[in-house]
């Protein structure tokens, strides 16, 4: 049985079918993977799961370690960028350690306020936080 929990809502802005990026070298839109991350408890690692964010527009959202989120993202450039996660399943992860690094994960996405973009890799930053992407394969 899946649970949905609903957050915060922001417009969204953005668009493009991802799969990888579109548009402009400076254009965001596609299927990103988390490499690894920092806040104010220290070091974001994904370990062996795959977490991922997808920007595309209103259907923005991914997956965490053990949960998959959609998410409101106004901005598909880099620059300024606002990211609010809401609807997310709830399926309590059966390694404590992958909860709090999902926890710590969604907690970051909705206080980044810059995307940056360079070879290839893809930074969220902003409030003392920052997520590093490569461009997802699977």
């Amino acid at each position: 049985m899946l649970v949905f929990a609903l957050g915060g809502c922001a417009a969204a802005v953005g668009g493009g079918s991802g799969g990888g990026q579109t548009g402009s070298p400076s254009d965001i839109t596609g299927r990103w993977q988390l490499v690894s991350g920092t806040d104010a408890k220290g070091p974001i690692t994904p370990g062996s799961a795959v977490v991922t964010f997808t920007v595309n527009g209103a259907s923005s959202g991914g997956r965490g370690p053990c949960n998959s989120f959609g998410a409101t993202t106004r901005g598909a450039t880099t620059g300024t960028i606002a990211i609010v996660v809401g609807i997310h399943t709830e399926i309590a992860c059966v390694d404590p350690d992958l909860m709090t690094t999902e926890t710590r994960y969604f907690a970051a996405l909705d206080k980044v306020t810059t995307a940056t973009l360079a070879d290839g890799t893809l930074t969220l930053s902003g409030n003392g936080d920052t997520l590093v992407f490569s461009e997802a394969t699977k």
